[in-house]
């Protein structure tokens, strides 16, 4: 049985404790929170678990692995804590993995001194419609890669200034959801070569049919491909938040986001998968079924002592190419 702690209560520490309560092969034993109401509420709506504001009481729990579902600015500290002080040795952190780079690497230093096992929460990963368009693009489904264009939209805060939006406090929509859309990418294709960038909210790039709050870089894969990522929180049109990405081959189109794939080949019909087509299941849900895989992932992974992409490693990726794409267009 891994015993867990999590330390965050927000609703992705809410969200994984669930999950986790529900897994065979796991017990969350502990929880940190510095917020005294969520503290109350936590006391009452967890029963037989351990709840705490200091993260050195965790040391005292024999605790196998920990979660860190906090904002990510907050991520390099609280992990360079639990293995300061010996709290655990294997650390599940929510996305994206740090502020920068530069910490990031630093996570990825220790994790490694210390045989971690780790994960990021990169659920698309887990996925079905991702793995399938994964499946596709490694049989060369489409031949050779020409272009691709990743997206991470929402209408979350549209309308609202952009300095005003929550998204602001995670690091901008970069950060908030972009980095989703830039961790695909990196997962298709290998790796990503940052060439341009703009932002609208700064002033650069300006576009009158595009709102403050949007994120563009054109990047280029190792085989030649040219990309472009894309993100905002204010697009129309998208009442519900939506990853996706269109990839276009030598031998046909490939269009996938969180509820269906489409493969067009060159002058045939489109086949579509969607969902239910999918074999979308889990063994609980909460939230949604890629959660609950990813989750399963990780305490596998802690039970055999190896990790699981997206670990340390594959976050840190993802946050030296949002540092490139800053360093483009700051």
């Amino acid at each position: 049985m891994i015993r867990v702690g999590i330390v965050g209560l927000g609703k992705m520490g809410i969200l994984h404790a669930s999950i986790l309560g529900a897994l065979p092969g796991a017990r969350v034993v502990a929880v940190c929170e510095t917020k005294r109401v969520v503290l109350r509420l936590a006391s009452k709506a967890l029963p037989g678990i351990r709840v705490t504001r200091d993260m050195s009481d965790l040391r005292s729990f024999g605790l196998d692995a920990v979660y860190v579902t906090t904002l990510p600015g907050s991520h390099y500290a609280l992990v360079k804590e639990i293995y300061t002080e010996g709290i655990a040795r294997h650390i599940f952190v929510e996305k994206s993995l740090a502020g920068t780079f530069q910490e990031a690497d630093e996570m990825c230093r220790l994790a490694r001194a210390h045989d971690a096992v780790t994960m990021v929460g990169y659920q698309k990963r887990f996925a079905v419609a991702f793995l399938k368009a994964k499946e596709l693009l490694d049989d060369n489904a489409i031949g050779d890669v020409v272009s691709f264009k990743a997206y991470a939209y929402s209408s979350d805060f549209l309308g609202a200034p952009v300095q005003a939006t929550p998204a602001l406090r995670r690091g901008g929509v970069l950060r908030d959801s972009g980095c989703h859309a830039i961790d695909l990418a990196l997962w298709y294709f290998g790796d990503l070569n940052v060439v341009s960038a703009s932002d609208a909210g700064r002033g650069r790039g300006e576009d009158a049919n595009m709102p403050v709050d949007f994120m563009s870089a054109r990047v280029r894969t190792p085989r030649g491909a040219e990309g472009e990522l894309r993100a905002s929180s204010q697009m129309k049109g998208y009442r519900m938040p939506e990853i996706g990405m269109k990839v276009v081959g030598s031998s046909g189109v490939l269009r996938v986001n969180e509820d269906s794939v489409e493969l067009t080949m060159n002058g045939e019909e489109p086949r579509r998968w969607h969902r239910h087509d999918l074999n979308d299941h889990a063994s609980f849900v909460f939230g949604a079924p890629e959660y609950s895989r990813e989750n399963e992932q990780f305490i596998r992974a802690v039970t055999d002592g190896k990790s699981h992409a997206p670990d340390f490693e594959a976050g840190a990726k993802v946050e030296e190419i949002m540092d490139h794409i800053v360093a483009v267009y700051s």
